[in-house]
């Protein structure tokens, strides 16, 4: 007890000095760019819309990876929602394209998620396309909530411009224009992106559908993407794109998404392609989290503590950090156990993870 005690000392010394900032605590994306989100208006009526990249009001984009039968994105999507009530959120709801019990998914969309964040786990929230959050269990604060709050309130530069764009229903589709201007002379439209490219998107959004065979007992699923049509990198252009059909009801929605594009290296798209769980181990932790785990260390050490070791291996935690693989899966790919123990390390039943990795995986070989 007294080497519990004097670590827990050193903690409450130590942890003043050392006050991370909201970007340095959010658990970052690297090697892809921010997004930029506006509009949010049904696609069957005439509008237009402008923004300044610089604003402080702008709209946060949102985006959860989700699905009609993942139980533990129940509780990440109510701690969204209730975060969303605090600040201006855009959600956007991927579902899985290659899944018998999920109507939702596109191509599209996975297609879009793999080529900026990497794999595929239920849940998974990324805020601005770039503070990326796994799993249903908080991993920097006490709650989801905060761990959320943390990603909202860092702040990106997204540069000196304005961004125009209008929607006009016509022939079961409708033509999207789109403007991109400077506002200030010399530095360009992203002074602190050096070397950055940038790309529009429309993305189709069905506000809600209801869906009462969904196994996680939601019911009702909302912000779920529906289709991405790709715009072009030019500052300025029009586009006709059609609108898919509804699930249900008449509530499609247009929104404009610009994507920043970092430099790419030898020609190799900088897409992200770490191991997540890295990135994310290393941005939560912190510089003074990392100085009081060294000195914990240390003190144990010094101390030969039988106790303080009981202590700590007994501790709750909010997640596992091994998975332990149901039997059999000595018989599997590497690539399949990694992925199942990624998805048990955020969060997932074993059992549960290992039909969706086998699933995931028949599907992908057939």
């Amino acid at each position: 007890m007294r080497a519990a005690f004097c670590l827990l000392t050193i903690v409450m010394l130590c942890s003043p000095m050392f006050s991370a900032s909201a970007e340095e605590m959010a658990p970052q994306v690297e090697e892809v760019g921010p997004l930029i989100v506006m509009g949010g208006y049904n696609v069957t009526e005439s509008h237009t819309n402008s923004i300044l990249l610089h604003s402080s009001n702008n709209s946060i984009l949102a985006e959860d990876y989700t699905a009609t039968w993942c139980e533990n994105c129940v509780a990440a999507e109510h701690a969204l929602d209730e975060v969303a009530e605090s600040y201006n959120v855009t959600q956007f709801h991927f579902h899985p394209e290659i899944d018998g019990q999920d109507p939702f998914g596109t191509a599209e969309g996975d297609d879009w998620w793999e080529r900026r964040y990497g794999d595929r786990l239920a849940p998974t929230i990324i805020f601005h396309g770039k503070s990326k959050h796994i799993g249903s269990a908080a991993k920097i604060k006490n709650t989801l909530v905060e761990d959320y709050s943390i990603s909202t309130d860092t702040q990106y530069s997204y540069g000196e411009g304005e961004l125009e764009y209008s929607w006009a229903p016509q022939n079961g589709g409708g033509v999207v224009h789109w403007n991109l201007t400077p506002t200030t002379d010399g530095g360009g439209l992203f002074p602190e992106h050096s070397g950055y490219t940038h790309q529009f998107h429309a993305f189709m959004i069905e506000e809600s559908a209801y869906f009462p065979e969904g196994t996680n007992g939601m019911e009702n699923y909302t912000n779920i993407v529906s289709q991405i049509s790709f715009l072009g990198n030019s500052d300025s252009g029009q586009s006709t794109i059609s609108v898919p059909t509804a699930y249900d009801g008449n509530d499609m929605q247009i929104f404009l998404v610009l994507e920043l594009i970092p430099p790419t290296s030898d020609g190799v798209s900088l897409v992200d392609q770490k191991d997540e769980s890295q990135v994310i181990l290393y941005s939560s932790i912190g510089v003074g989290s990392g100085v009081i785990l060294v000195l914990g260390v240390i003190l144990f050490l010094r101390k030969g503590s039988a106790e303080l070791d009981t202590e700590i291996m007994s501790a709750p935690v909010n997640e596992p950090t091994a998975a332990v693989l149901p039997a059999g899966a000595e018989e599997r790919t590497a690539q399949q156990l990694a992925y199942e123990k990624q998805m048990v390390d955020s969060g997932w039943d074993p059992v549960q993870a290992r039909q969706y990795a086998d699933q995931q995986f028949t599907n992908k070989a057939s």
